[in-house]
C-alpha cells in the first residue's frame, strides 16, 4: 500500500525540484528584494518581490512610473521529467486615482526558444485594491523544455502607471498583494519523458 502511494505521488509531483537564480536584473528586483521558492508540492514556483513598485504623479520621480524585473533561472528536474509553464498567477495592490492606469505585461521564455508576445493586463482608476491577473497557457501552447536538456528560463514583468486626472496625487501599482502572502505563481506541467 505505501509503495503504491509513493509511486503515484511520484509520477504525479516529481521530487525534488530546485529553481536556482542565475541574474536578476532591473529596477524592480534590486538585491535582496526579490526570493523565489519552490511549492512544496513540486507543482510550481514562486516569486516574491519586497520592493517592485511603479509609481507617477504626486512628487514621484519621473523615472518611477515604469518598473522591470528580469530573472534568469535554473529549474533543476528529476531525471526522467521534463516541464512546461501552465499558468502565472501574478498578485498585487495598487491605488489608483480617476483617470489613472496601471499596466503590468509579463512574459516568460526558455534560452534558445521562441520568444512570446508579451501578455497584458490593464487597471483603470478609481481603484485602490489588492488584484490578481492569471495567465493560463492552453495544453497546445505550452512549450517543454526537450528530454534531457537544461535550458534556463527567462521570466520578466513590468510595471507602468500613467497618472490620473489628479497628477499631484500619486498612483501606484506594486507586485505585492497587502492582504495575502501569496506572491507570483509560475505553475508546471509535467511530462515523463519516453
Amino acid at each position: 500500500m505505501f509503495l503504491n502511494l509513493a509511486v503515484a505521488a511520484l509520477l504525479t509531483l516529481p521530487a525534488p525540484v530546485v529553481v536556482d537564480v542565475i541574474t536578476l536584473n532591473g529596477t524592480g528586483c534590486a538585491p535582496g528584494t526579490t526570493a523565489i521558492s519552490v511549492l512544496p508540492d513540486n507543482s510550481g514556483f514562486q516569486i516574491d518581490h519586497t520592493d517592485f513598485r511603479a509609481v507617477a504623479g504626486g512628487d514621484a520621480p519621473v523615472t518611477a512610473f515604469r518598473r522591470n524585473c528580469q530573472l534568469n533561472l535554473v529549474v533543476h528536474v528529476p531525471d526522467g521529467w521534463t516541464y512546461a509553464i501552465s499558468r502565472i498567477v501574478h498578485q498585487g495592490s495598487l491605488h489608483l486615482e480617476p483617470g489613472a492606469t496601471a499596466v503590468l505585461r509579463s512574459l516568460y521564455y526558455y534560452a534558445g526558444g521562441p520568444l512570446p508576445a508579451y501578455r497584458t493586463h490593464t487597471f483603470t482608476g478609481p481603484l485602490d485594491q489588492d488584484w490578481q491577473a492569471i495567465d493560463t497557457i492552453e495544453l497546445e501552447a505550452q512549450v517543454f523544455v526537450p528530454c534531457g536538456q537544461q535550458r534556463n528560463l527567462n521570466v520578466n514583468a513590468e510595471l507602468r502607471v500613467t497618472p490620473g486626472d489628479t497628477p499631484a496625487v500619486s498612483s501606484w501599482i506594486a507586485m505585492r498583494a497587502l492582504s495575502t502572502d501569496v506572491r507570483t505563481t509560475y505553475e508546471f506541467a509535467w511530462r515523463e519523458c519516453a
